[in-house]
């Protein structure tokens, strides 16, 4: 994998992606989703195993990548996740940013996103996940299983 230099995403890029990213996934814009990532991109999260099956880590391609993302917010647990996040790091090359766990009044899905950007799209995206949401997936997962709402393997 290559990766981006430093100098061809500019702040204003970087903070683009942070804003329009939440507000997509918030939406379930995949269209807008498609539009931030580069083609060739990357993903990499706990659930790629989960959604394509044990030997499979990794998402490769645009397309493929809002396909993924467009199952994650099928899964997603609605009443755990709140969005909150208290802004990002930027560092030239690498935009994260964190969903924690503990907030006021309760609790939210915790993750932490970490995009490498190369000319204002994302390149390399990596989702890690918190003990709040693993846990909160877990459950969903089960209860949609029960109700007979999911395969093994949905995007295999």
């Amino acid at each position: 994998m290559t990766q981006a230099s430093k100098t061809d995403t500019t702040p204003a890029q970087a903070e683009r992606i942070y804003m329009l990213w939440d507000r997509f996934l918030k939406e379930g814009d995949m269209a807008g989703l498609a539009c931030i990532y580069a083609e060739h991109a990357t993903l990499q999260s706990p659930l790629v195993p989960t959604f394509y099956g044990p030997d499979t880590h990794l998402v490769c391609g645009r397309d493929e990548i809002v396909r993924f993302l467009d199952e994650t917010v099928r899964r997603r647990p609605n009443d755990q996740v709140h969005w909150h996040r208290d802004g990002y790091l930027w560092n030239g090359r690498t935009l994260i940013w964190e969903y924690p766990a503990i907030i006021d009044g309760g609790f939210q899905v915790d993750l932490a996103e970490c995009m490498d950007l190369a000319e204002g799209l994302i390149e390399h995206h990596r989702i890690y996940w918190g003990w709040f949401g693993v846990e909160q997936m877990k459950r969903s997962t089960i209860e949609k299983v029960k109700e007979g709402r999911l395969n093994d393997y949905p995007l295999a």
